[in-house]
C-alpha cells in the first residue's frame, strides 16, 4: 500500500495563542509535529530511549538542552537529538519547531521543566 502524501502550509495553520502541537502527521513509520511553545513555557525534560529526533526551529528564540548541556535555538536552528538523551527545550520568546522522528509516542508539554 503506498501512502497518500500531505502537504501543508505552515504560515495557514492557526496560531491563536494555544501552546502544544499545532500540526501532527502520524503514519506506520513515521512522526512529524509542528510544535509552538509560549514566552516561558518549555517541553518537558524526558529521555527518549526509542528514536533519534530531528528539531528545525521555524521562528522565536529559546535553548534545547541535551543530556545536561545547553544549545540556543533560533530560527533556523537545526538539532539532532540522539536517541538515549535527556532533553528539554524553553522558549524564551514565542518558539515555532518542526520535529521528525520514526513513529513513538508524543511528547510532554508544559510550563516548567521537571524530569
Amino acid at each position: 500500500m503506498v501512502a497518500t502524501p500531505w502537504v501543508v502550509n505552515i504560515g495557514d495553520l492557526a496560531l491563536d495563542g494555544r501552546s502544544g502541537v499545532l500540526w501532527g502527521f502520524a503514519s506506520e513509520q513515521q512522526n512529524a509535529n509542528f510544535v509552538m511553545l509560549d514566552e516561558g513555557e518549555s517541553m518537558l525534560a524526558h529521555r527518549n530511549d526509542e528514536v533519534d529526533v530531528i528539531i528545525v526551529v521555524q521562528s522565536g528564540d529559546g535553548e534545547i538542552v541535551i543530556d545536561g548541556s545547553p544549545h540556543p535555538l533560533a530560527a533556523g536552528s537545526i538539532a539532532v537529538v540522539p536517541r538515549g538523551t535527556v532533553r528539554s527545550i524553553q522558549a524564551d520568546r514565542r518558539l515555532l519547531y518542526f520535529t521528525v522522528h520514526q513513529r513513538r509516542d508524543g511528547p510532554l508539554v508544559g510550563n516548567s521543566a521537571g524530569v
